[in-house]
């Protein structure tokens, strides 16, 4: 896939009078974005451009990437990344990606910091737990940027790694592979006292 060398920087006004401002590359045409999950969707709408589908996922905090038809006008925003997702050859010709750009200059001066630093910032969140700017809902700090957290069955190596509003969790299941983001599962531990073991990540709870 080719990526266009134009970045454009998007700002938009929101109700609350702050600017968000981010940095989209597009990829070149006749592509599209293939979400990991459907809950990625944020939503579709009908923009005139593509600079005008630019901005309104700018203006979402959740948005990390978008497509845009020119000919049917189709905006489709996602809460994802190639990490989540795929961007993949579109049947369509005159569809293109765009991509908010993530880098570490835009997340670590302001990590753990006090939250008057993320006060109208795209990327970080005030947390009323810390009074500090932490990542957003879905993502976690990996120690660099705030990155998407994971689906079912992606491999893991952090316990904040997993989507814990699909009830994820990152650990390995009984066949001892890799840590994987997935369900707790109940086992039987033996026949003789009926134990249960619930796998949560790499803690075992016996239940007797």
């Amino acid at each position: 896939m080719m990526l266009s060398i134009l970045l454009l920087l998007v700002g938009t006004i929101l109700p609350i009078n702050g600017i968000y401002q981010s940095v989209v590359v597009f990829s070149s045409m006749s592509f599209q974005y293939q979400p990991g999950n459907a809950v990625q969707l944020i939503s579709i709408n009908t923009a005139q451009t593509k600079l005008r589908c630019s901005a309104a996922c700018n203006q979402l905090s959740s948005c990390r990437i978008f497509d845009y038809d020119s000919v049917s006008q189709r905006c489709r925003l996602f809460e994802g990344d190639t990490t989540t997702g795929s961007i993949i050859p579109s049947s369509s010709s005159t569809s293109v990606v765009g991509t908010v750009r993530i880098d570490s200059t835009l997340y670590s001066p302001i990590y753990n910091q006090s939250c008057q630093s993320c006060q109208q910032n795209r990327y970080e969140v005030c947390s009323a737990n810390t009074t500090t700017c932490q990542c957003p809902s879905h993502s976690y700090w990996d120690g660099s940027v705030c990155a998407l957290q994971l689906f079912q069955n992606d491999a893991c190596s952090q316990l904040d790694m997993c989507r814990s509003d699909l009830n994820l969790t990152c650990g390995s299941n009984c066949n001892g592979y890799p840590p994987q983001c997935l369900q707790p599962v109940l086992f039987v531990y033996s026949k003789y006292r009926q134990a249960l073991l619930v796998f949560y990540s790499t803690k075992v709870q016996v239940i007797k």
